[in-house]
């Protein structure tokens, strides 16, 4: 592991100020960073291990923005909070396993303006400096206020025991001649518990399992007597417990239909299910389900698409609090770590649907030649007609099956291939009924084929409303 210590900069808020182009974001849930407060941070998601070793490598800026609704915390674009502390790292670890341990002293306020898109893993923004705003007078009418707080602070050292650290609030506060940087002290303290900053990161746990692996905080604890969540079968599954609820992590060979891979018996327990978000965990793409259950209890599914099947966490816990429940299992999801297994993304896949459209487009010509000679007098023209509209039929279904395609889209390939292979048979006993001079036989296959057909246009479509456009229609 490797540690350091900044130099200390002779004006931390004019470096800030500086920044304010382009700050990089840290947002959590809950917390905030006041000016003139050192706060200690464990970064683990791979973006922000890609923030802290940016900021390392710059101007050791990081800003620390508020999320308007700690449930969002997985958005790819959560809501903030418009004002924001700024601050400086003056002491960072970057540790073995590539997490980064932080303290970050607050500097200054701002107000996030515009978003930028820079292509950073992690969010950036532009940002005006904010200013402590005096009455008339200035700070000087504000010294009866400062004294009153300072009086305040000695008396509460005196009756908190030392290991609180209320007596070295005191003696910090009685050197403060400046009101904005006193407030700020002391609105930290009673956020944080004074220390002077040097508290300990929370002790955090990683359980790896099967092709996954998740960290955790003192909140969860390995849970023994695992029961699974009815209707989530996992292979290897790793097994979690809170107040707040269970969780379970694994991977889903078995998926849900059509274009939703929740698995069948866990979305029938789902009272009102709705469609799922695309999320990111950490960098990872993801789709969100939640849900309540039929038992008034609280249900929520992450699902990660990869070649091998699904990576999935879930978590059941009551009904309320139902944002503790949310936050606690997101903090956990957001920090899932793929074993061996390959990720893929969510939406179309442009090499599968470049593909898709080459032989679909080389199909439909096969068919508008051959069918004409149908219609034939000849029974042998019928036939020929017969066997190269099979043939042709064939060889698209066999090309479209050796194409890798994501996982959440491979029923809808597979469900193609299906359908094209039921054509080519139904075109295959056409062509022998006309051969056979067999009359019931061969009215009976063009029924069957225009049913076969109808299905593989419904194939076709479900694809396009995955985004898969074809250039040239059947």
């Amino acid at each position: 592991m490797t540690a350091g210590r900044s130099d200390a900069p002779h004006d931390p808020r004019a470096v800030c100020a500086g920044a304010c182009t382009a700050l990089k974001l840290f947002p959590l849930p809950g917390v905030v960073l006041l000016p003139g407060a050192p706060t200690p941070f464990h970064l683990f998601e791979p973006r922000y291990r890609a923030l802290a070793a940016a900021a390392m490598a710059g101007d050791r800026v990081v800003c620390l923005p508020t999320l308007v609704d700690p449930a969002e915390a997985l958005a790819p674009r959560a809501a903030l909070k418009p004002v924001a502390g700024a601050g400086l790292v003056v002491a960072d670890q970057r540790n073995d396993d590539g997490t980064w341990d932080i303290v970050l002293h607050g500097a200054l306020r701002v107000r996030l303006v515009e978003e930028l898109e820079r292509g950073a893993p992690f969010r950036e923004f532009r940002a005006e400096p904010l200013h402590d705003l005096y009455p008339p007078g200035g700070a000087a009418a504000l010294v009866g206020e400062m004294e009153a707080l300072a009086q305040l602070c000695y008396e509460l050292a005196t009756v908190l025991p030392p290991e609180s650290g209320a007596g070295q609030l005191a003696e910090a506060v009685a050197r403060i001649r400046v009101p904005g940087a006193m407030a700020d002290l002391v609105a930290a303290a009673a956020i944080w518990g004074y220390d002077v900053g040097h508290r300990d990161p929370p002790r955090l746990s990683t359980v790896r399992g099967g092709q996954l692996a998740l960290t955790y905080g003192p909140e969860w604890s390995r849970d023994a007597g695992a029961r699974p969540i009815d209707g989530l079968a996992l292979e290897a599954p790793i097994a979690l417990r809170s107040r707040r609820g269970i969780l379970r992590a694994g991977l889903v060979r078995a998926a849900g239909a059509g274009l939703d891979p929740a698995p069948a018996a866990l979305r029938a327990r789902w009272k009102r299910p709705g469609e799922p978000d695309a999320v990111r965990l950490g960098t990872i793409p993801a789709l969100r389900y939640e849900a309540r259950l039929a038992d008034g209890g609280r249900s929520l599914l992450f699902m990660v698409a990869t070649r091998s099947g699904y990576l999935a966490v879930g978590c059941e816990g009551a009904a309320r609090p139902v944002r503790a429940l949310v936050a606690a299992c997101a903090s956990v999801a957001a920090t899932i770590e793929p074993l061996g297994v390959t990720v893929l993304p969510y939406g179309p896949s442009a090499q599968f649907g470049r593909r898709l459209s080459e032989i679909m487009s080389a199909l439909a010509p096969a068919r508008a030649g051959g069918f004409p000679a149908l219609a034939s007098r000849s029974l042998r023209r019928r036939a020929a007609s017969a066997a190269r509209i099979a043939a042709a039929h064939r060889s698209a279904a066999g090309q479209l099956a050796a194409i890798a395609v994501p996982a959440q889209d491979a029923q809808l390939r597979n469900a193609l291939v299906l359908r094209l292979d039921q054509v080519a048979g139904g075109f295959t006993r056409l062509g022998r009924a006309a051969l056979a001079r067999d009359a019931a036989a061969y009215r009976r296959e063009r029924i069957a084929i225009a049913v076969a057909d109808r299905r593989l246009r419904q194939a076709l479509a479900a694809l396009a409303i995955a985004g898969y456009e074809l250039r040239r229609g059947l």
